[in-house]
């Protein structure tokens, strides 16, 4: 990562007060808290994960406070997270004791993984389309470096800008009277955009399964229950995934021949 990034990124979540409240985002009742019950619905329909299941290794690239670690951790035989932000390890160990979780940039010392190189499942969730795009590359090269021959990388893309997340972000620019350039710095990642980087460092799209397909600022003017309902019955509509707002990206490092 830049060191921008990173100095950011801990400065945020330097205090434990600040990580705790991260944390408690996704605590019941919380709008966090219903995106990641549909977010966990998304990857359970992953057909590709599902055959992933009870063997090799894995790891959460990002990890945070270890909330997709704990789900996805005890599917196989080695599992390990890893954050820039101490605090956010030391709450993830605090939470998921029976975890491993390291923290130091992987981008730019590799060993902070103790010797582990090869991954068969690597996860990244909430991180590339907040990341800026130079940042965004650099840890994709790096997330392959690790991954395995055929391995799968886990990508959840909460900010696709191919939905109804641009028009409702170039609406509320237009009330709040912010410039073109305002609008433009707002991080998201279109889903044909983050098909093309993977392509380019020799990965191939197998899956996406979509989270939601409303923008956070429709989302959260709905009752908890009617949104997550009318997710769920856009999802079983089979819309598709391209458009989802949140989505789970599955690709699959392909072999050289």
């Amino acid at each position: 990562m830049s060191a921008e990034t990173v100095v950011a990124y801990e400065d945020s979540f330097r205090s434990s007060s600040a990580v705790r409240e991260y944390a408690d985002g996704f605590g019941g009742g919380m709008f966090m808290s219903a995106l990641w019950d549909l977010e966990k619905e998304a990857l359970a329909r992953s057909q590709v994960l599902a055959r992933a299941n009870g063997k090799g290794s894995y790891l959460d690239f990002a990890c945070g406070h270890g909330r997709v670690s704990g789900l996805l951790a005890p599917r196989f035989t080695s599992a390990i997270g890893v954050d820039i932000s101490e605090a956010m390890v030391a709450l993830a160990r605090e939470v998921h004791p029976t975890l491993t979780f390291v923290s130091g940039d992987i981008t730019a010392s590799p060993s902070v993984l103790d010797g582990r190189s090869a991954f068969d499942v690597i996860s990244v969730f909430r991180f590339l389309p907040q990341a800026a795009p130079n940042v965004r590359l650099n840890v994709l090269r790096k997330l392959v470096e690790h991954l395995a021959p055929e391995g799968i990388l886990v990508i959840n893309n909460n900010a696709n800008r191919t939905s109804a997340l641009w028009p409702a972000l170039v609406t509320r620019s237009v009330v709040r009277r912010e410039s073109v350039r305002q609008l433009l710095n707002r991080r998201t990642l279109a889903h044909r955009h983050l098909e093309r980087l993977l392509a380019d460092l020799g990965l191939e799209v197998v899956e996406v399964e979509p989270a939601s397909y409303l923008p956070e600022t429709i989302a959260r003017r709905l009752p908890r229950r009617a949104w997550l309902a009318l997710e769920r019955r856009l999802i079983r509509a089979g819309i598709g995934a391209s458009f989802a707002t949140d989505q789970v990206v599955i690709a699959r490092r392909i072999s050289a021949s």
